[in-house]
């Protein structure tokens, strides 16, 4: 059982992997719909899927998946309790607000529930990358990992011209 968290430009890759791996049971969860920008970087979307949920789409076109789906938010707000709860691992596609902070709130449910969770995704300034993984109590914690880049950055001491905010994705 695989909780991905964010089906966008490489959620819906992570996704369309586990469903050909013949992973038994998926978890998608993402409030967004379908919007036209999504169409050359995202898989499964067509131009009549534009206004519906990504979650709803997907579970459509994998109809031989055993997915659940949900329009949840990862966020500090949301309960997400009833989705990582006997989950195997934990996927963090979700870069909004920010990579660091969906990965700060999924590895707290990674600890309490003692699942091994991985960044996908826009990890890392968005260069979209899949990995580490993170597994509770045996490995490096994601503070831990962040702490540590920053301590070792070759060019933490420049000034920052420009600061990029999308840069496309892995898909």
């Amino acid at each position: 059982t695989v909780a991905v968290f964010g089906v966008g430009g490489v959620g819906t890759w992570i996704v369309n992997g586990l469903s050909q791996m013949g992973v038994g049971n998926i978890r998608i969860t993402d409030p967004d719909i379908v919007t036209e920008s999504n169409l050359n970087r995202q898989l499964y979307f067509t131009t009549q899927d534009i206004g519906h949920y990504k979650v709803d789409v997907i579970k459509g076109k994998i109809p031989d998946a055993n997915m659940k789906t949900w329009k949840t938010t990862v966020s500090p707000h949301e309960d997400l309790d009833h989705i990582v709860s006997g989950c195997n691992i934990l996927i963090n596609c979700a870069d909004s607000p920010s990579i660091a902070e969906t990965t700060r709130i999924i590895s707290k449910y990674a600890t309490k529930h003692d699942v091994p969770f991985s960044i996908a995704g826009g990890y890392d300034m968005h260069i979209g990358m899949v990995g580490p993984i993170f597994v509770p109590g045996k490995t490096a914690c994601f503070d831990c990992l962040v702490s540590y880049l920053q301590e070792i950055d070759p060019l933490k001491g420049l000034e920052v011209v420009k600061d990029v905010e999308q840069t496309g994705s892995l898909g």
